[in-house]
């Protein structure tokens, strides 16, 4: 296997594992469904099932990281996919801040303070995504001056 497939599979797991965070929170949030249901079981169920996905997902990324770390362009890579990830983590939660703070007549009542809340997460999630995104920007454009492509003659 040639260096640059090998760089491609934990890139591939640095995603899985943030797929693998989103299905534990869906989970989470199940489990709370299940809670204010009262069904226990079900919700115990849900959190356990949770907390494995949480594992895998620490797992798979530690494992990652762990061979990624030699290689700053890959690394650059993957700081960009979670950044793009963080700044649509921010637009959802906007999105419920701005629900929250509206009102929903059939489902909930308008709750100005957890709406503010919301936008605040979202607004420190944004900055922390363009932080990241500059940083592995920087190091790109670091890495492209120092090792310029061949040019034709």
């Amino acid at each position: 296997m040639n260096r640059g497939a090998s760089l491609i599979w934990p890139v591939v797991e640095v995603i899985l594992a943030v797929l693998l965070l989103v299905c534990a929170a869906i989970f989470v949030v199940v489990g709370i469904g299940f809670a204010s249901d009262n069904e226990a079981p079900r919700m115990g169920i849900a959190w356990l099932i949770a907390i494995a996905l949480t594992f895998a997902a620490t797992v798979s990324y530690k494992h990652a990281i762990r061979r990624l770390r030699f290689s700053p362009t890959a690394w650059s890579v993957v700081e960009i996919a979670l950044a793009i990830f963080l700044l649509l983590c921010a637009a959802v939660v906007s999105m419920l801040g701005l629900a929250a703070a509206q009102g929903a007549p059939h489902a909930f009542g308008r709750d100005l303070p957890v709406g503010i809340f919301c936008w605040l997460m979202a607004l420190a999630t944004a900055v922390g995504a363009v932080v990241l995104f500059r940083r592995s920007m920087r190091r790109l454009r670091s890495l492209r001056a120092a090792f310029p492509l061949p040019t034709k003659s």
